[in-house]
């Protein structure tokens, strides 16, 4: 865990297989959406013209990178900053459950990569 989280407690039975699932589950679709990606275009590029072709041979690679400099900042930056300050709020001592950490990792990384992806609009 990052921003000084030493450790996390499981309350369910079954919440470490199920965090180990989620985090498969959007490994996977994080490394297959590339390919989806690349299929959808091969499908889509026959009809457009040729100006939205370049527009969207330019756009992929942009939108791409956008995103995945939102997560790396989200990660590297906000990360360590946002959770030792979420946890020591009001010097209350909070003890994280791995599903809930994981859900919030995960949900902070796709919402600010998203929103690096405002440039393109």
């Amino acid at each position: 865990p990052i921003g000084g989280l030493e450790e996390l407690q499981a309350i369910e039975v079954t919440e470490p297989i199920g965090v180990v699932m989620r985090v498969s589950l959007l490994s996977g679709f994080a490394i297959a959406l590339p390919y989806i990606v690349l299929e959808l275009w091969l499908f889509a590029a026959p009809g457009l013209k040729r100006s939205a072709r370049i527009r969207g041979l330019i756009a992929i690679p942009v939108a791409t990178f956008l995103f995945i400099g939102g997560m790396a900042f989200a990660y590297f930056v906000m990360m360590p900053v946002a959770l030792p300050f979420l946890l020591n709020f009001m010097g209350i001592n909070t003890a994280v459950r791995p599903a809930s950490y994981v859900q919030f990792v995960t949900g902070l990384l796709f919402w600010i990569g998203l929103t690096f992806e405002f440039p393109l609009i």
